[in-house]
């Protein structure tokens, strides 16, 4: 689930976990969550390969449902399938899925796949996309499948709308992160903020720092520490202050240090209002949570090739 089929929707992996914990309590059952989304939001990883949720997902889960989290991609569940469920599963199934899986990364040549990246993170920046609304970034997945720089290059190794969804599901799913100079984009951005250790100390002081391996997103958060107590820090636009809050509620539970939000501005923002801020100070009041609000502006992104 995601923004571009349901635009009423905010993050869309965030509300997919909201949805499993709904069902699960409702239902009072264990969940196996199938799924080829491959980021390290959700999979714990044991010598590069998935090996099932991660463990802050399983023990939130724990906590809110009292069952028992799962996780297999669309392959794992094949294979699963003719032993659990005395089904007859022949091997091309599980070929077929694997096939379409890493179709776009086998096919892709490093240099085309350089240099669509670069012309899309470009494009990007040229049109503010975090300003986009729903719609105007469905229109510009299009418009990038049908530019002859974007489009034109993937469709000599993959169908149009094969293209569309490496587009959406690759690059752009990663958009946020590169911003932030993580993850293997982060050198196609043109421009980037600081990192998160600004975000960090605008809210926990100078002598804290960002705990490695610890970024994640929907919502931006990492794991703060000064070197003997760690805290759970997310941040976002101020129009996602709802998914922050529910972010950091979710940590009031597990942790005994208080979480805390940072709403986010940056040039060309609206600011926040007297009256936002007065509500929203007063909800994190009386939920625990610290909150901090913090102008960011972006730097030229010194991994860009100039």
């Amino acid at each position: 689930m995601d923004q571009e089929k349901n635009g009423d929707l905010g993050a869309g992996d965030y509300i997919v976990w909201e949805q499993l914990l709904i069902e699960a309590t409702r239902r009072q059952c264990d969940v196996l969550f199938v799924t080829n989304d491959l980021k390290e939001d959700w999979w714990r990883k044991v010598r590069d390969q998935q090996r099932g949720p991660r463990l802050e997902l399983q023990s939130e889960f724990r906590s809110r449902t009292r069952q028992q989290l799962f996780m297999l991609q669309h392959t794992g569940l094949l294979v699963q399938a003719s032993s659990l469920l005395n089904m007859q599963i022949i091997p091309e199934s599980v070929e077929e899925s694997e096939r379409t899986d890493h179709l776009v990364t086998a096919q892709l040549p490093l240099e085309a796949r350089e240099k669509v990246l670069f012309e899309i993170y470009r494009q990007a920046h040229e049109m503010d996309w975090d300003f986009l609304s729903n719609t105007e970034r469905s229109n510009q997945y299009r418009q990038w499948v049908e530019d002859p720089e974007v489009g034109g290059v993937l469709r000599s190794f993959m169908t149009e709308q094969k293209a569309r969804v490496w587009i959406k599901d690759v690059p752009m799913r990663e958009y946020a992160r590169a911003q932030e100079g993580f993850g293997q984009y982060a050198p196609y951005a043109v421009m980037r903020f600081r990192g998160p250790d600004e975000v960090v100390k605008s809210v926990c002081g100078p002598e804290w720092g960002v705990e490695p391996d610890s970024m994640g997103e929907k919502p931006m958060h990492c794991y703060a520490t000064n070197g003997t107590t760690t805290r759970y820090i997310c941040w976002g636009h101020p129009r996602t202050f709802r998914d922050l809050i529910g972010a950091a509620l979710n940590k009031t539970i597990e942790s005994q240090e208080r979480p805390a939000i940072v709403v986010t501005t940056r040039d060309g923002d609206t600011a926040v209002t007297t009256e936002e801020q007065h509500q929203q100070t007063q909800l994190a009041e009386r939920s625990g949570i610290d909150l901090e609000y913090l102008h960011r502006s972006m730097i030229p992104n010194p991994e860009y090739p100039m």
